[in-house]
């Protein structure tokens, strides 16, 4: 899977979630900048950082990784 898509997942289950960039950087402890570069340049995600998000956001990290 393309990085671009699960960037594209991440932003949507964030929304879907009512939960704004801020939001989410708060939970996981990191700055809002930080968390934008992870919605917006997926290069910058990894396998840790996609489990943060999955707990943070309420999902399995499967929901970002396949259809």
């Amino acid at each position: 899977m393309e990085n671009e898509e699960i960037s594209r997942r991440i932003k949507a289950r964030r929304v879907l979630k009512g939960l704004t960039q801020e939001d989410v950087a708060k939970m996981l402890g990191i700055s809002m900048p930080t968390y934008r570069k992870m919605e917006n340049h997926p290069l910058v995600l990894n396998l840790i950082k996609i489990k943060r998000l999955a707990k943070v956001l309420d999902c399995q990290v499967e929901n970002f990784l396949f259809d």
